[in-house]
């Protein structure tokens, strides 16, 4: 298996609100938060889940979406279903843009002071934490992968430093699972490296 590394240990998405419960709890408990606080902390939490709940029980095709916020780009080949909480994460999107399409569902939840601004902040962040977990599977089922012995880390199409591509040069790792335990790669080169050596082999076969 993979040794520990950025790429192999995110932080799991349900312990922020642990960590939030816990955190405000232990100020209550120590006095170092008001009782009037703390409760007023946990309406915010509670109004926070709510809202996130309203947003992801919309959900739509990409082709509806573009009906319905035809000022943003969505790319056709996305096929799934998207949530309005997943469009959060587009630049142009906002609650209040959102609520201007569904207003008997949120309404609601435009008035409180910063609460639009932290739920998009809370969608960028899951779809982040998302698509890390996803690279990180990836790169766990190919660890074994093995890379070609006459790869020129110079020349290759992979989106690398230099940094990089020198350290890769000069110990020349026989798989991918090697390549991620290198000193000063990235897990973002390891992604980019699994997937130009996979291209690249693609490439090869269909030619063959």
């Amino acid at each position: 298996p993979l040794s520990p590394s950025p790429l192999s240990s995110p932080a799991p998405l349900p312990l922020r609100c642990n960590y939030f419960c816990a955190t405000h709890t232990a100020h209550r408990e120590t006095g170092c938060i008001s009782p009037g606080r703390y409760e007023t902390a946990l309406r915010s939490r509670k109004l926070l889940e709510e809202a996130g709940a309203a947003l992801k029980s919309l959900e739509f095709a990409g082709s509806r979406w573009r009906e319905l916020l035809p000022q943003v780009t969505i790319s056709e080949s996305r096929c799934e279903r998207i949530s309005a909480y997943q469009m959060l994460c587009y630049t142009m999107v906002e609650v209040e843009t959102l609520a201007r399409v569904f207003p008997e569902s949120l309404t609601r939840f435009l008035h409180p002071t910063g609460l639009s601004e932290r739920l998009k902040i809370e969608a960028t962040y899951d779809a982040h934490m998302k698509l890390q977990q996803q690279e990180i599977e990836e790169v766990r089922r190919d660890e074994g992968l093995r890379l070609p012995e006459d790869l020129d880390y110079e020349k290759i199409g992979a989106s690398l430093s230099r940094e990089v591509r020198e350290m890769l040069e000069n110990t020349r790792p026989q798989t991918i699972g090697a390549a991620s335990r290198v000193p000063g790669v990235t897990p973002a080169a390891i992604v980019n490296l699994l997937r130009f050596v996979k291209s690249n082999h693609c490439l090869k076969v269909k030619g063959s």
